[in-house]
């Protein structure tokens, strides 16, 4: 918005909050402390103010994804108090696609964020990290000869030494990378985490940072619940709940991954997700993480060999796959976006 355009409005509405509201003065007198503290709960003196500074800064109302279909199907990206599910099977591609998004926000917009990957250790974690950006790389370098490096590869390389001058090129520069971005943090509780367990990691965070962190937990049936006898689905519903407190409390988008049953390969839906009832009603968006619509299971799985070859250049192959907006408060459902899986190396692309 043109700055001198926003001025003028701002100045304009800011005489709103400064009108009286015209409370008997003889109460007011009678009652100054109470009196005030009402007044300053009301739209005009609380939110009033904290919204135009929020419009000065897209990024206190959105944190874009980095994929451009998704940001728009959203509204702008990540909202903050918002909390976003994304749901796949085992394997699709859930922590990969959550990781990369994670990165970007970290990367891009200078935004801390905090991932906790509840069932993989920080090496793991790092590892998949460095794969991910040799693939990112190797993309934006026209004309690329050097494949991207696997998980393997990476997890090998110092055992056996089998990388090629230009691999190690390739992973010097993805980890150079990796260290100018201070902004992206990995918890991984020692034991099972608990909604309490979580909390205190995004707790931790802001009193030793000052900032409340964009937080990213993966999953949501692997975390423990609050009490033994829990089914499946009351554990689902209480974490769902606490993730849904910790984006309203601290003012930041929460996204959490949840496995899915199989029926979604057929169609999308909601009630796909493993284990409850709550993610339908809480979280403000979900998204599912499958292959296309017209895929058979089958043919899901295969990875695409058929792909073009260039002389001289990489090409990797393929896995196609959607993200279908199934619940979507801040725009509309059923929408989806195309994405190409780089599956060997840890690395989404728009399709």
């Amino acid at each position: 918005m043109n700055n001198n355009i926003f001025d003028y409005i701002k100045s304009n509405l800011n005489t709103l909050a400064e009108e009286s509201k015209g409370i008997p003065s003889e109460y007011f007198m009678q009652h100054k402390v109470e009196t005030a503290q009402y007044m300053n709960a009301s739209v005009v003196s609380r939110c009033f103010p904290a919204l135009l500074n929020k419009l000065t800064d897209p990024h206190n109302i959105y944190y874009p994804t980095g994929f451009d279909k998704l940001d728009k199907i959203m509204g702008g990206g990540l909202e903050p108090g918002s909390l976003t599910v994304i749901g796949g099977l085992a394997g699709v591609g859930k922590t990969t696609l959550a990781l990369q998004m994670a990165y970007y926000i970290s990367s891009t917009q200078r935004k801390d964020v905090l991932f906790l990957p509840l069932e993989m250790t920080d090496f793991q974690m790092q590892v998949k990290l460095i794969s991910m950006l040799t693939a990112a790389i190797a993309k934006r370098r026209d004309g690329n000869t050097t494949p991207p490096l696997s998980t393997n590869q990476i997890r090998n390389s110092g055992k056996w030494g089998e990388l090629s001058q230009d691999a190690a090129e390739l992973y010097i520069s993805a980890v150079k990378e990796i260290q100018s971005n201070p902004h992206l943090y990995f918890c991984c509780p020692k034991e099972r985490a608990t909604p309490d367990t979580i909390r205190e990691c995004i707790k931790r965070h802001k009193d030793l940072t000052g900032e409340a962190p964009v937080l990213f937990v993966d999953y949501l049936q692997y975390i423990k619940p609050v009490k033994a006898t829990a089914t499946d689905k009351q554990a689902v519903d209480c974490a769902v709940e606490v993730l849904k407190e910790i984006s309203i409390e601290y003012d930041t988008p929460v996204v959490a991954l949840s496995s899915l049953s199989r029926s979604a390969y057929n169609t999308p839906n909601i009630g796909a997700t493993k284990g409850s009832g709550e993610i339908e009603y809480t979280a403000s968006t979900v998204l599912l993480l499958t292959p296309p619509a017209d895929s058979q299971e089958e043919k899901a799985r295969n990875i695409d060999n058929k792909k073009a070859t260039i002389p001289g250049r990489f090409i990797p192959s393929i896995k196609k796959l959607q993200l279908t907006a199934v619940k979507n408060r801040s725009a509309n459902t059923n929408y989806y976006m195309p994405l190409n899986f780089w599956e060997e190396f840890n690395f989404f692309t728009e399709g």
